[in-house]
């Protein structure tokens, strides 16, 4: 069977439809075997450098202050304080991050910098 991800990015090229962040997240949730808090934590691995290289870009670096986070952490403290302890909601938040600091980063620098963030996932 073919992985959902992929297919929904197909779907998304090929212009058939939009796809929705539900549906994108469901997909995340299922390629971490169902388990939402582990998907949270993928996304926040993705999430950290992205906002790194836009501190970067905007001058407001500070390397010491991101070694100190932690995705699990985070990502437990998201799910308890922002989501209501739903991991899915978390999923969805953090999806919606990922894409809006991506959408800055490549305004800011008219670079696709998930690219090199995704490598640290």
């Amino acid at each position: 069977m073919q992985n959902r991800l992929v297919e929904l990015a197909e779907i998304t090229r090929s212009g058939q439809r939009k796809v929705t962040r539900a549906e994108l997240a469901d997909a995340i949730v299922e390629h971490y075997a169902g388990d939402a808090t582990a998907a949270a934590v993928g996304l926040i691995k993705i999430y950290l450098p992205l906002m790194a290289e836009l501190r970067e870009v905007t001058g407001r670096h500070s390397p010491a202050r991101e070694a100190q986070l932690c995705p699990e952490a985070l990502a437990e403290a998201i799910i308890r304080e922002e989501c209501d302890g739903d991991p899915h909601k978390a999923v969805i938040s953090m999806l919606g991050m990922n894409l809006a600091v991506t959408g800055e980063l490549r305004q800011l620098t008219g670079k696709r910098p998930y690219a090199r963030a995704g490598a640290a996932h």
